[in-house]
């Protein structure tokens, strides 16, 4: 409903009229005022009201208001709210006819301009009908502006429509304006640049947004992933994906659905990046382990990774590409090998080992200083080995085969002296071996200066010649610089030394570059020639030194007496050993015997011993007072030590019943000597079992070398037993 305070909508003049008496007498006046206003056709279909003021002039005493009104009973409408493009579309006009009208008429408007007139005149007519339009009439009261489907263009939309009626020729009494919408599905955009990068496990936000769409209301929509099942994966305008991984990379559409249809998708290609995890080989190998000069192939590094990596390989070389090409494998290209796999999220490494296996060669071989010294200082060698595997080392003395020093699998060896030694002067070699191979170094020579000296340490030498045979002597000296040697010769030990006769020979041989050999020889020596032959050994250059060996050449006798006697009687019961130290044996092969009594004076003698300075004496006589003395003899005689004693050890009595118990436990052990069986049986196995019962109780000795105790060293019996 309108007030009449909207005056555009009307047109006409303000009137002031007055009819009929007066106040006077209190009686009430009574008037009739007639207004004539035009209404704007946009108004019919609506209520409109009129305020009439009645005003008492001259005398103003009070205002009366009344309300009037009319309703224009007319409409438009159209097929729907909202047409569609190709898609028929009719506008519907219902209008009152005035009763005094006998046809029924209407005029369409499309923007205020006249498409056409239809109504019944005996039959449902149009005129001047937009040859764009088809009508229709329904009844009297409603007709029809048809739009038809191929003229439904964008040309109609948002086009402004009315009709109103005609009467007496002339229109009047319009409806109220419609705007004819054409209807389209939605237009949608994506909001996020595509492609969208993002790093794997962070939150992925996707949002679309609508360029057109009518009705843009009630709208649908929808997220699918293209190249996947056809799910639907959120329903809204913005897609949010926590905790985004790889597999989910990707083509995502929108769409938007209204009323009218779905729009064409928008889509984005998602993109997540992420680091390299595992980097992997071709060949998938680890270590590679070859020997030296072998060709390999070569190594690729790869890793799975967006966005793409870049790759470097470092350790022994460094290449910076994913491809590692070893080719000929040399021992320079022997270690580890690490590949990283690099892009901007983060990067992976993977190492590989190659080995290298190749014999060894000797680098280095070097003695501290230049090789000579004094002795006692000093000095060492060593040795650098390149191989692998390890190898083990050793070096050797040349001379004589003694590996000096030696070790298991290392890179290099030293041998250090702390006191050279005269001895030591030599040549030298460091020797590698490993598995592949060995090696031998260059000869390295150590030279110690030292004094001449015999090898033995030995300075004086008697010797005997039997009349009418011959001289052969020889000694070794050891010295740096190599010793030179002379002979000379003494009738007396106070003569003055003279020069050897032609009729001997003598000769001098090094053994290596500090030891030599001497000797003299001759056929047959005279009597005259016996004495003093005495060697010379002398070390040349500024620390010459001198050193004399003495062989006292005698006529064959008889030997010296032994000397330094030692006896222990207490060893066990009835047994005594004796020692001694030989003396000279007068130039000819000497034997020993022991001779031995009791405070009686009856001698016994042991057998003779060749080789031996020593001897055990059993079937002795417990706890009795012994005398011994060696005695020494060759073919020209014999001489006897000094005699010695000593107490033998008392025995342990035990019950005669017993013996031949004792006896038979030992069994096999006893062993009886075959000569005294015979002759003293009886006290033989007294001897043996009264022994061995010592040694059971004693439990002090194996049981089964009991039968030891009453054997001489040399096996022999004691003749004197």
């Amino acid at each position: 409903m309108k007030d009449i305070e909207n005056c555009e909508k009307l047109s006409g003049n303000p009137v002031v009229a007055t009819s009929g008496g007066n106040c006077n007498g209190g009686n009430l006046y009574t008037g009739i005022v007639t207004v004539s206003y035009n209404v704007n056709p946009a108004l019919y279909g609506e209520t409109v009201r009129l305020r009439l003021t009645i005003n008492n002039n001259p005398r103003i005493s009070t205002t009366s208001t009344g309300t009037l009104s009319f309703i224009a009973i007319y409409n438009l409408t159209g097929t729907s709210e909202i047409a569609l493009l190709g898609q028929q579309f009719t506008w519907t006009c219902q209008m009152v006819i005035p009763s005094q009208e006998s046809h029924a008429v209407v005029r369409f408007y499309r923007n205020e301009t006249n498409v056409g007139l239809v109504g019944i005149v005996s039959y449902c007519r149009g005129l001047s009908i937009d040859p764009k339009y088809n009508y229709s009439c329904t009844s009297q009261t409603e007709f029809n502006l048809i739009i038809p489907s191929e003229n439904m263009t964008e040309e109609e939309n948002n086009t402004i429509w009315r009709c109103s009626y005609v009467f007496s020729g002339s229109p009047s009494f319009s409806s109220i304006q419609k705007r004819l919408i054409i209807g389209n599905k939605p237009e949608v955009h994506m909001k996020t640049i595509s492609p969208y990068r993002i790093k794997e496990g962070n939150t992925a936000l996707m949002s679309c947004g609508i360029v057109t769409a009518t009705p843009n209301t009630d709208i649908i929509w929808s997220w699918v992933k293209t190249d996947g099942p056809n799910n639907i994966l959120h329903n809204g305008p913005t897609y949010r994906i926590s905790n985004i991984q790889r597999g989910q990379s990707g083509t995502y559409k929108c769409t938007a659905t209204n009323i009218i249809g779905t729009s064409l998708p928008a889509t984005i290609h998602v993109d997540v990046h992420y680091g390299p995890s595992l980097v992997t080989f071709s060949p998938d190998i680890n270590t590679i382990n070859r020997l030296e000069n072998q060709t390999v192939g070569p190594v690729i590094c790869s890793a799975v990774c967006n966005p793409t990596c870049t790759y470097h390989w470092a350790g022994v070389s460094t290449v910076n590409s994913a491809r590692l090409d070893l080719g000929v494998l040399k021992r320079t290209k022997r270690g580890n090998y690490t590949c990283t796999a690099t892009n901007v999220i983060s990067s992976s490494s993977r190492s590989l080992s190659v080995t290298i296996n190749y014999p060894p060669n000797i680098e280095v071989f070097q003695a501290s200083g230049n090789q000579i010294y004094e002795e006692s200082s000093q000095f060492s060698i060593m040795c650098k080995v390149d191989s692998y595997p390890l190898s083990n080392n050793y070096i050797e003395n040349t001379e004589t085969g003694k590996v000096v020093s030696s070790s298991g699998p290392t890179k290099s060896l030293v041998f250090n002296e702390i006191s050279a030694k005269c001895y030591q002067t030599s040549n030298y070699t460091c020797n590698s071996r490993n598995f592949y191979g060995s090696s031998s170094s260059r000869k390295l020579g150590i030279y110690i200066y030292c004094r001449p000296r015999p090898l033995d340490g030995k300075s004086f030498f008697i010797i005997g010649i039997q009349k009418g045979k011959g001289l052969n002597i020889s000694t070794q000296f050891v010295g740096y610089p190599l010793p030179t040697i002379s002979w000379k010769f003494k009738t007396n030990s106070s003569d003055m030394l003279t020069t050897l006769s032609g009729e001997f020979q003598t000769f001098s041989k090094p053994l290596n570059v500090s030891a030599i050999q001497t000797g003299l020889t001759k056929m047959i020596l005279r009597p005259e020639e016996f004495g003093y032959y005495i060697v010379t050994a002398s070390t040349p250059g500024n620390i010459s030194q001198n050193y004399t060996v003495t062989y006292h050449v005698i006529p064959e006798r008889k030997p010296d007496a032994p000397n330094n006697i030692t006896l222990d009687c207490a060893v066990s019961n009835g047994r005594a050993i004796i020692k001694w130290i030989p003396g000279f044996d007068g130039g000819a092969d000497q034997t020993f015997v022991v001779s031995y009594r009791t405070n009686t004076g009856l001698h016994k003698n042991t057998t003779r011993i060749n080789l031996r300075s020593y001897v055990t004496i059993t079937g002795l006589n417990d706890r009795t007072l012994y005398f011994f003395k060696v005695i020494a003899s060759n073919r020209n005689g014999e001489d006897s030590s000094k005699e010695v004693h000593c107490m033998t050890k008392e025995s342990t009595a035990f019950p005669e019943s017993t013996a031949q118990d004792i006896a038979d436990i030992v069994g096999e052990r006893i062993q009886i000597l075959r000569k005294k069986e015979t002759e003293e049986p009886n006290r033989m196995l007294e001897i043996k079992v009264r022994v061995h019962y010592e040694e059971l109780k004693a439990i002090s000795r194996d049981q089964e070398r009991s039968y030891d105790t009453i054997q001489s060293p040399d096996g022999h019996c004691d003749e004197n037993m």
